[in-house]
């Protein structure tokens, strides 16, 4: 999904633990891919750049900043995803500034996907890839 050591990362909120990060996916009842819990141990909360996705569609979108993990940040991916009126399986860990949200789609275990979820249709799109 991303290339770690192109992407500065700014206003991170701190680490999360491998401890919280299994509490989370025990939460949610799945696994993450790798490379966001890579991500998130070292940038919790913080804002990609660059933070431009191209989507299937061959629309590009620009992520604001990856949703916070702990209950001490009130606006945390738990919190927001109580609040979402999400797809089951699909959960938001990123957001834009208009209110819309990347969000990882388990709903086909074997192919987990990233799509794009717009909070005005409420439909998702998958996202083709990062661009620079």
């Amino acid at each position: 999904m991303f290339i770690l050591s192109e992407i500065n990362w700014l206003y991170s909120k701190g680490t999360v633990s491998e401890t919280m990060i299994s509490e989370l996916e025990r939460y949610f009842n799945i696994v993450f891919p790798s490379d966001y819990k890579e991500i998130i141990r070292q940038y919790n909360g913080a804002r990609p750049k660059p933070n431009l996705v191209q989507m299937s569609s061959g629309k590009e979108r620009y992520i604001r900043s990856f949703l916070a993990i702990g209950r001490q940040h009130p606006d945390n991916m738990i919190a927001i995803n109580k609040r979402l009126p999400l797809p089951e399986g699909v959960i938001a860990f990123a957001n834009d500034d208009f209110g819309n949200y990347f969000c990882f789609d388990f709903r086909d275990q074997i192919n987990i996907l990233v799509v794009f979820w717009n909070h005005e249709s409420r439909n998702v799109e998958k996202v083709e890839k990062l661009l620079s």
